[in-house]
């Protein structure tokens, strides 16, 4: 196997397949880049912190009722009807949040009164 030629050719053959690799694993790598591209990062925080928020679900612009899924001016029966209904849901024995609960409870006190007062 002393043949210039046969050496020339097998250079050549892996000069073709190594650029052929070469040019399959940069597809490869753009593939890859592609499917999984980076999310933008988020800004680093400024050492200040924002105030706490309320887990109170009655805030002053929400009204007793529409805490309720009522209408304003909606009867004593609606109002029990509607706390009963998410008041199950709600529940922290039933998987619900303790503070959505007491919320929600307080909502219903409000409704109620404002219902009965306009009964």
């Amino acid at each position: 196997m002393d043949d210039p030629r046969f050496d020339d050719v097998l250079e050549a053959a892996m000069a073709a397949e190594a650029a052929r690799v070469r040019r399959a694993h940069e597809d490869e790598v753009a593939r890859f880049r592609a499917r999984y591209a980076e999310e933008p990062r988020r800004a680093e925080p400024t050492g200040r912190r924002e105030p706490p928020r309320s887990t109170s679900r009655v805030t002053h612009a929400e009204s007793p009722f529409s805490s309720l899924g009522l209408v304003a001016g909606a009867s004593v029966d609606d109002v029990r009807r509607a706390f009963r209904q998410r008041a199950y849901a709600t529940h922290p024995d039933r998987g619900g949040s303790m503070a959505a609960f007491v919320a929600l409870e307080a909502a219903y006190r409000a409704a109620l009164d404002l219902a009965s007062r306009a009964a």
